[in-house]
């Protein structure tokens, strides 16, 4: 599969995701406060917001609606540089809906920010969501 390379000048470009789940009780709250949140870091690392994606809805949904949208924008305009979110569980929580993200970051050559954890390493994003549904799997998912 062939990479997509962004020129350097869209390197700062940023796509945001937001998204709380159907039982979150104060669903306008959470993604005031998540979007509050990528904005600070927005300005903080001096990135662009070219747009911003959210869904109300379960993680392990792959079809959330902001979801699909914020896949077919990066494939039908590859300018993003990164795509930020608040907490990885924000983006997917199982490999079902994790899989099409990475297909994306691999064909256009993106990275992943997620606030909460500085050091996330996309390249370990199949390992958490293995060990997410591990977990689910057993009764053991936070």
């Amino acid at each position: 599969m062939k990479r997509l390379r962004i020129p350097r000048s869209q390197l700062d470009t940023v796509y945001t995701y937001l998204r709380v789940g159907q039982t979150d009780l104060n669903k306008i709250e959470a993604l005031a406060a998540q979007r509050t949140e990528l904005a600070a870091y927005c300005v903080h690392h001096d990135y662009r917001l070219l747009a911003e994606y959210s869904d109300v809805g379960s993680g392990a949904d792959p079809l959330r609606p902001g979801y699909t949208q914020m896949l077919a924008d990066m494939r039908a305009q590859p300018q993003v540089g990164h795509v930020l979110v608040t907490r990885l569980d924000r983006l997917c929580r199982c490999m079902r809906a994790g899989l099409p993200f990475m297909e994306g970051h691999e064909l256009f050559d993106l990275s992943l920010l997620v606030s909460d954890e500085p050091a996330f390493a996309l390249r370990d994003l199949p390992l958490i969501l293995a060990a997410n549904e591990t977990a689910h799997h057993y009764g053991k998912a936070n």
